[in-house]
């Protein structure tokens, strides 16, 4: 039933051993076998796959692998191209954002009178009923035709964050269902993108540096993820109607994404963070040092000047992020604060990436006992 689109699948950890090794087959083989009644029949599967499923403890416990939490057999595992955990996190900021959307739900009534007819897509119903069926219109005749429609963001925030820089973020126009529906359609029938020779050797090579990098901690990384890779570059290259998947940015966005499922690694985030803070004006505290720093004669100008250029690749956040995350692995997993990245003069720099990387979940740190661990 699911050719060619996508299957969802809720309490996937629920499913019976039968189920399990009749899946097996259509998520390999992208077939489904029949014997039944003496009809022996092969029908086609080949769909997506998105499925959900329960920690076996009841809460997802970050000092057991991935695997031992899910509770499924790795062989079944294997088979999703991505895996993604949820938290349940407590940050007011997105508890009150779940909050406004599940009471938005109850604002609107459907046609039966109950609650939680909340879809974007009810503007599309009332543009249609505008048009009577003999082709002539009740009203807006002369409004020409848009792929664009209203989003009910744009109330709620109006509502509630009125003038704010989030209000006007949030209040921008949506396409509409059938306009998206008809564009992926298009792109998935009618673009057949093929990998160019820089593709091919940057798929390569990132395939390489994932397999260096695993451990126990994460996914084992095989041949199935790189034809994950392949697979999300030439989505991409389909989502922008390119007929070639290059390097750059087809291969980028998929080796991101993979990073992101296995290694909870956000790198549009960090490389993001580091352009806001090399844009971001001088404080207080900088321009007296840099006041300071020109008083200073030109032998201690030098040796700074040696000092920088020593430390230029320790000094960002994404290159001490890779650092310290390489010299836990090396040491076990675990790691004396004070000995990560010693040969950095600035230590405010270590502890802010070791910050950032607690808030990202890939490290913790015991600040009383002075040790930093690999999540």
């Amino acid at each position: 039933l699911a050719d060619r689109g996508i299957v969802c699948v809720d309490e996937f950890d629920k499913m019976s051993e039968a189920d399990r090794v009749a899946i097996h087959e259509a998520m390999e083989q992208q077939t489904v076998t029949i014997a039944k009644a003496g009809i022996h029949a092969s029908l086609n599967a080949r769909c997506s796959v998105l499925a959900a499923a329960n920690p076996v403890y009841g809460q997802y416990d970050r000092t057991r692998r991935i695997q031992d939490n899910i509770g499924l057999p790795d062989s079944l595992l294997s088979r999703f191209d991505l895996l993604f955990v949820v938290l349940d996190q407590l940050d007011p900021d997105s508890d009150r954002r779940i909050a406004s959307h599940v009471i938005r739900g109850h604002r609107y009534k459907s046609a039966h009178g109950r609650p939680g007819n909340d879809s974007d897509y009810d503007d599309d119903d009332d543009d249609e009923s505008d048009t009577d069926i003999g082709g002539g219109s009740s009203k807006n005749t002369s409004r020409p035709p848009t792929i664009w429609q209203r989003s009910r963001y744009e109330s709620l925030s109006t509502d509630q964050n009125s003038g704010s820089a989030s209000s006007t973020q949030q209040s921008e126009d949506v396409l509409q269902h059938d306009f998206l529906r008809k564009y992926l359609h298009f792109a998935k029938t009618r673009i057949k993108p093929v990998l160019t020779e820089e593709a091919r050797e940057c798929i390569a090579s990132r395939y390489a540096e994932m397999r260096s990098r695993q451990d126990e901690r994460t996914l084992p990384v095989t041949a199935r993820s790189l034809e994950t890779v392949i697979r999300l570059a030439t989505a991409h290259a389909k989502a922008r109607l390119s007929p070639i998947v290059e390097a750059d940015p087809d291969c980028a966005a998929a080796m991101d994404i993979l990073s992101f499922a296995l290694y909870h690694e956000n790198n549009d985030a960090d490389a993001q963070q580091l352009k806001e803070k090399e844009h971001a004006p001088p404080t207080p505290e900088l321009e007296e040092q840099m006041t300071a720093g020109n008083d200073i004669g030109g032998s201690s100008k030098r040796k700074r000047s040696e000092d920088a250029q020593e430390g230029v690749a320790s000094t960002d956040a994404v290159t001490l992020t890779t650092r310290i995350w390489n010299e836990l692995r090396a040491a076990d997993g675990e790691k004396a604060m004070d000995e990560v990245c010693t040969n950095v003069t600035d230590r405010t720099l270590v502890e802010t990436a070791i910050n950032q990387m607690v808030e990202q979940r890939k490290v913790m740190s015991d600040e009383e006992g002075g040790m930093v661990y690999l999540v």
